[in-house]
Formats: structure tokens, sequence, C-alpha cells
């Protein structure tokens, strides 16, 4: 029986080791590289590192919740799924997949519709929060 390759992941690290051992070079250098300088991708790790917490204990959690409304819909955590464009590349319908794990999470999720992945593609039985929408100019 094949083993759980996420079983032994604590941190993004270990993410990112994991990613380079299963996943074939190429799309692991596509998905874990910046573009350019790489200033963003810099950015990002300095933002995240400067991220310190503060353990309290004796703190009852018993009623905590990271339910928000936001823009009218209530949904389990602050924070929203947006297209990545490439998802493609690491599974077959990959955008689909990723509507419908986000509905599973109660998240939202926005889309972009275009020829490929319509509105009715049946990605997520929640509507999403905002559809992106992008305009090709010719």
């Amino acid at each position: 029986m094949f083993s759980d390759p996420l079983r032994d992941i604590h941190n993004l690290a270990h993410l990112r080791d994991a990613a380079r051992r299963l996943l074939p070079r190429g799309v692991f250098e596509f998905v874990d590289r910046g573009t350019e300088d790489e200033v963003a991708l810099r950015n990002n790790r300095e933002a995240i590192e400067r991220i310190r917490f503060k353990p309290r204990v004796l703190i009852d959690v018993s009623k905590r919740t990271q339910r928000v409304n936001l823009f009218g819909k209530e949904c389990a955590q602050p924070l929203a799924v947006a297209p990545t464009g490439a998802a493609v590349l690491l599974c077959y319908n990959g955008e689909v997949e990723i509507g419908r794990a986000a509905a599973r999470a109660d998240i939202p999720f926005t889309h972009v519709l275009d020829q490929r992945h319509g509105a009715g593609d049946g990605a997520s039985r929640r509507p999403a929060l905002v559809p992106a929408v992008h305009v090709a100019r010719s």
C-alpha cells in the first residue's frame, strides 16, 4: 500500500521538499519560482518571516470561530481562492478541482469564465464571490 506523502509535512519547507521529490522537475520549478528577479517571491518570504505568534494559555477557545461575512456571504474563513492559471499543470481540470475543494472548505472561489470552463461546469455548488473577468486585447 502507498504511504501518504503529506503525513510528515509540518511546515512550508517540508512541503517544498516533498513537492521537489514528487513533481517532475519542470513543473516543480514553474510552481516554485517567482518571475523576473524573483522580487515578489523574496518580498512574500520576508513578510511571512515577520509574522510571530503570541501563545496564550488558559484562554477559553471553545467558542472561537474564523467564520466571517464577505460581501454579504457567510464564509468559513477570511480568505478566498483565486484562479491560478497554471493549475492544469498540476492536475487535469485543475481549476475545477480547486473550485470543488474551496466549496468543500466553505471558502469563496473566484473563477474565470472562458471557453474551457464555463459557469455550468459544476466546479462549485457555492456561487463565486467575485467572477474574475479578463479582457483580451488583440
